[in-house]
């Protein structure tokens, strides 16, 4: 698989542009891990810092697009602060998927609560244990055909 600095998210949602933009300030009122760090008026681009703990510092970009008087196209778009590059990376998609809950759940007018402690399992010891398994079976295999 080829290395990646960035996650992409987008979603459709039923709210005018400046709607839109006023959940998206009132978002580190929601998830306390986010932080405004700016807004780029030239390319309509608002920058957040996502600040849980040591391993998960991200920017988290937001575009707003207006499709029509109804409906804007936003788009996440989620960089590790320091640059680094991944093959896969389940935190933050995570905290993707959470971000886009929340503005979703805002622009309907819900209260939406961000959980303050994710769990992801840990691939090294999934893939330990099953390779575990694996060598067991083999061994009892060779002691059957033995």
């Amino acid at each position: 698989m080829p290395r990646q600095t960035f996650l992409t998210k987008e979603t459709f949602l039923a709210a005018t542009e400046i709607e839109l933009k006023k959940i998206l300030h009132s978002l580190p009122e929601v998830m306390p891990d986010l932080s405004l760090v700016g807004e780029n008026k030239l390319i309509e681009q608002i920058r957040f810092a996502f600040n849980a703990d040591i391993k998960l510092d991200y920017f988290i970009d937001f575009s707003v697009l207006p499709v029509n008087d109804q409906y804007c196209r936003l788009l996440l778009h989620a960089t590790h602060k320091n640059g680094k590059a991944f093959i896969t990376d389940p935190e933050m998609h995570a905290v993707l998927h959470d971000i886009e809950t929340a503005v979703h759940a805002l622009a309907k007018g819900e209260v939406y609560c961000f959980p303050t402690k994710q769990k992801i399992k840990s691939k090294t010891k999934t893939a330990w244990i099953a390779s575990f398994k694996n060598s067991f079976a083999v061994f009892l295999l060779k002691k059957k055909f033995s």
